[in-house]
């Protein structure tokens, strides 16, 4: 199958040439004319390369840059920029937008030519690489809870007393292991689901779903949990989103055990929405996270380099980051009296 890439440039006999040899060598092309429909384009379809023109009306090229690195779905789409403005500074504003490459006007055909095969094949073995990183994450992790599961098996057969009477000591050293052994899968269970997000092996399966049903769902299984306080909302049609169901069901369900883990009790539950956006906040009343924790609360890896763990220490925040941002949302957390968990998710268009 024929590499896939996007031409996003104004200028019609420049889009016709680049498209036209581009074709000639076998790939499969698409053209646009201005920034909007560039962006249209990459929510519909996948692309294995981007040329990009800078100077387009409406919406520029560093503007389409910034849509595309946004986006956990479209941030690893290597874009070659094209400018007539080779100046260095505008250069190197292009490569920390996350440009790939930059091609000066007028262009040399030969050199767009060698500039974009060396970016596939840059991609090709990314994308290989990254499968075999995943493959092998996977089996490793198989592995652990494998070998895990076994040990959780003699444990409940000594529990259960299938060997011989336990004294109350015996019992009370065999319960405790177990609730770590138990601790330990939940957290390999969660790099998995870490790990397949990351490798964009989990796809996103959109539906149009409301958000105050999914709630009431959720509040089912969480009651004996938490003393939980819902306010529905009183028109229902504000709150649909088009999105994965059971993805933001579980991004609202991995915040509530993040709570519980840290010992939250009472929690509530609010939607709000102004005319682009549905907001779910969830309020943990029973203690409260200062900004600094903030910043890395919801990032694994910045935990990592600060060698610092925020009071909802759990991965499950990290995983409910990577849904949200992929349905083009945000969630972050604010102190104040208690803490709030807030999710924002794009509305339906009407």
């Amino acid at each position: 199958m024929p590499e896939k890439i996007l031409i996003a440039e104004d200028e019609p006999a420049t889009r016709f040439i680049f498209a036209t040899i581009l074709k000639d060598k076998g790939y499969d092309v698409v053209t646009c004319e201005n920034g909007h429909e560039c962006v249209e384009l990459i929510k519909n379809e996948k692309f294995d390369t981007i040329i990009l023109d800078i100077r387009m009306p409406d919406m520029d090229g560093f503007e389409v840059l910034k849509v595309l690195k946004s986006n956990p779905e479209t941030n690893e789409i290597p874009v070659i920029i094209i400018s007539g403005n080779a100046e260095p500074q505008n250069i190197k504003r292009a490569f920390d937008e996350g440009a790939t490459e930059f091609i000066a006007k007028p262009v040399n055909l030969e050199e767009l030519l060698i500039r974009v095969s060396n970016v596939l094949k840059i991609k090709r073995t990314n994308d290989e690489l990254k499968k075999l990183r995943s493959e092998f994450t996977y089996l490793l992790i198989q592995d652990l809870k494998n070998t895990i599961s076994v040990i959780k098996a003699s444990f409940e057969l000594a529990l259960r007393n299938r060997f011989h009477e336990l004294s109350d000591d015996q019992r009370l050293i065999l319960e405790i292991a177990e609730t770590a052994i138990n601790k330990h899968i939940k957290l390999l269970n969660e790099y998995l689901e870490l790990s397949r997000l990351e490798f964009n092996i989990d796809k996103i399966s959109k539906e149009q779903i409301e958000l105050d049903k999914i709630i009431a769902e959720i509040l089912e299984k969480f009651k004996p949990t938490f003393n939980l306080t819902f306010h529905p909302p009183d028109d229902a049609s504000l709150f649909q989103i088009y999105a994965d169901k059971k993805k933001i069901t579980r991004v609202v369900e991995l915040i509530l055990e993040a709570i519980s883990n840290a010992g939250g009790k009472d929690v509530e539950i609010l939607l709000t929405a102004d005319n682009s956006n549905c907001l779910i906040k969830i309020v943990d009343k029973s203690q409260t996270i200062n900004a600094e924790e903030t910043s890395y609360l919801f990032d694994k890896y910045k935990q990592a380099v600060l060698q610092k763990l925020p009071r909802y220490n759990a991965l499950g925040l990290t995983i409910s980051k990577i849904i949200v941002e992929a349905h083009g949302g945000k969630v972050w957390a604010e102190p104040g009296e208690g803490t709030t968990f807030l999710i924002q998710i794009p509305k339906i268009k009407t």
